[in-house]
C-alpha cells in the first residue's frame, strides 16, 4: 500500500502562514521517505580559509584526491567543484566565488557517518592549502 505523503492523509500547511518546526520536519520526513527509503540525511558544512590566488590550484588537487578517498564512491564529477556521490551520502567541495574560502558540504545517513566524512574531507582541504601556501 502506498502511503500518502502530501494532501489529505499527509502533511498540510496553510498558504501564507509561518513555517513551523513541525511542518518543516514533516516535509523533510515526507521527502526523505519518498526519495530515500525513509532515511533522513544528516548534513554539515564547513568553510575553510583559502587565499583567492590559491583556490584554483587547491581545487585541482582536491578533485584529483577525492574520488579515491572513499571506497563507497559511486559517482564523481569535478564540474563546479568536486562532488562525490557515496552509497551512504554525498560530498561537495567547492571554492567560494565571493570569499577567500573553500566550502565543504557533506550529507550522510547518520550523524556519525557525516562527522567521519567531514573530518577526512576537511583534513584533505587543510593539507592541500597548507602545501600550496608553504
Amino acid at each position: 500500500m502506498n502511503q500518502k505523503l502530501f494532501g489529505t492523509s499527509g502533511i498540510r500547511g496553510i498558504v501564507n502562514q509561518d513555517l513551523t518546526l513541525n511542518l518543516a520536519w514533516q516535509t523533510g520526513l515526507a521527502v526523505a521517505t519518498a526519495t530515500n527509503e525513509g532515511k533522513i540525511p544528516r548534513a554539515r558544512k564547513k568553510n575553510l580559509e583559502c587565499p583567492n590566488k590559491t583556490k584554483e590550484k587547491a581545487m585541482r588537487k582536491i578533485a584529483d584526491a577525492l574520488p579515491s578517498m572513499f571506497q563507497r564512491t559511486i559517482e564523481f564529477t569535478d564540474i563546479d567543484g568536486a562532488r562525490s556521490t557515496l552509497t551512504n551520502g554525498w560530498i561537495l567541495i567547492r571554492a567560494s566565488a565571493t570569499e577567500p574560502l573553500i566550502r565543504v558540504k557533506i550529507a550522510a545517513e547518520s550523524i556519525r557517518e557525516t562527522e567521519k566524512i567531514m573530518e577526512r574531507c576537511a583534513s584533505l582541504v587543510e593539507k592541500v592549502i597548507k602545501e600550496i601556501v608553504s
